[in-house]
């Protein structure tokens, strides 16, 4: 276990950075910022979530939560839309492996709404995602699930969110067993209450890219 001084001293870059994340446009840090100083703040957040405490207590997991979510919005202002999608993809898999380092995976979750315009529906149906969880695909690989989505004919009534599960929440399933979707894309299993709210990383969907705070959807000022 980590003592108090351990936490303290961890806790003051935390804070330190997320005041500069926050406070940094896209403009100030080309202007201000060399691209050495970017990417050293950039590796002290990515060591700092990989070495943190953060399976330690529910206090450290919403510290590690949030800093994972500076490192990604820090990244996305560096990288502004120059890199795109090439950027976004890669950005997910450095958080995925930072997850799986603490125990945790991304998952994707698909979705359907017959509201598919309307947020407010959407909100509704994560809001019960965790007593729902049976009846919806779950995919490994984000590219699976958004196959499925495009070769949908009403794209508007689909979406799907991406989330954090412990992997003690995967279930093992023989070779032969292992569920697949109608394109022959295999689905992963889950035990009951391995769905936390808390632990959603975006909501996507035909209108953009969200990010779910307090129930509610927010939809994200740049492009993934």
């Amino acid at each position: 276990m980590y003592d108090k001084e351990y936490c303290y001293n961890s806790y003051i870059p935390i804070l330190i950075v997320k005041n500069v994340a926050n406070r940094l446009s896209l403009s100030y840090m080309k202007d201000e910022l060399t691209e050495q100083q970017a990417q050293a703040i950039l590796k002290a957040l990515d060591e700092t979530i990989s070495t943190g405490p953060w399976e330690e207590s529910n206090f450290l997991r919403v510290i590690g939560k949030n800093l994972r979510e500076i490192r990604d919005n820090f990244a996305k202002q560096l990288g502004g839309d120059v890199r795109g999608q090439e950027k976004s993809k890669t950005e997910s898999n450095l958080a995925n492996r930072i997850a799986l380092r603490a125990g945790q995976q991304e998952v994707f979750i698909a979705l359907y709404s017959t509201e598919g315009h309307n947020i407010q529906a959407w909100e509704r149906i994560l809001a019960n995602l965790p007593r729902q969880m049976i009846s919806r695909p779950i995919y490994a690989d984000e590219k699976d699930v958004q196959y499925s989505i495009k070769a949908k004919e009403n794209k508007v009534n689909e979406a799907y969110v991406a989330i954090y599960i412990d992997q003690n929440d995967l279930l093992t399933v023989p070779s032969d067993k292992i569920p697949m979707d109608k394109h022959g894309r295999p689905l992963l299993s889950l035990k009951d209450r391995s769905i936390h709210l808390d632990n959603i990383i975006r909501f996507v969907h035909l209108s953009g890219v969200y990010r779910y705070s307090k129930g509610r959807l927010v939809k994200n000022s740049h492009a993934d």
